[in-house]
């Protein structure tokens, strides 16, 4: 009788199997890893949409009376427009487009996604595919955290809050003040 060199097909099979096993257990370890391996490009994405709009925000009119006062005076001060009720934050009549907003609390309900997300670069519509951007203006001018209060005070501060939600799902809010000086 000769000896037989090599593996039988049971061996062969048996092989195959432990070899598929061991790679499902390999990517089902790995896996997560990697998808959690995009989180801070997408973080850093978020932030960096998020910083431009409080930027563009920040550099409009505290308010829709401010733009109409010609003297020094602040909304509110004796002698000048009453701000902008709590109840009419938000775009005015006629300002339908971004482009139009003229003050802060006209970005109130703003909301933006994928492709329409532009006017910070010139990639800007592929670059935030899949990103969901939405403002909220509130008054804060106390500064603690309870907005849309009465009192002579909470009109002297706008709380801008700026969601962004990246493709993954993963909702990060950024906030920044404005003050009525």
């Amino acid at each position: 009788m000769q000896n037989a060199k090599g593996f039988t097909i049971i061996e062969s099979v048996l092989g195959i199997i432990i070899m598929s096993i061991a790679m499902i257990s390999l990517n089902v370890a790995i896996y997560p890893i990697a998808y959690k391996s995009i989180e801070p490009i997408y973080l850093t994405k978020a932030s960096f949409l998020a910083q431009a709009v409080i930027n563009e925000i920040q550099t409009k009119a505290y308010d829709e009376a401010s733009i109409e006062i010609t003297t020094n005076k602040r909304c509110n001060e004796i002698g000048s427009p009453i701000c902008t009720n709590i109840s009419d934050l938000g775009s005015d009549s006629g300002e339908t487009t971004r482009n139009d907003f003229d003050d802060i609390d006209d970005f109130n309900g703003f909301v933006l996604s994928g492709g329409n997300i532009t006017g910070l670069n010139s990639s800007d519509s592929f670059a935030y595919n899949n990103y969901i951007l939405s403002v909220k203006v509130s008054y804060d001018g106390d500064l603690d955290g309870n907005i849309n209060e009465s009192g002579t005070t909470e009109k002297l501060g706008k709380l801008i809050s700026v969601s962004v939600t990246t493709p993954n799902k993963d909702k990060v809010v950024f906030s920044s003040y404005a003050f009525n000086h």
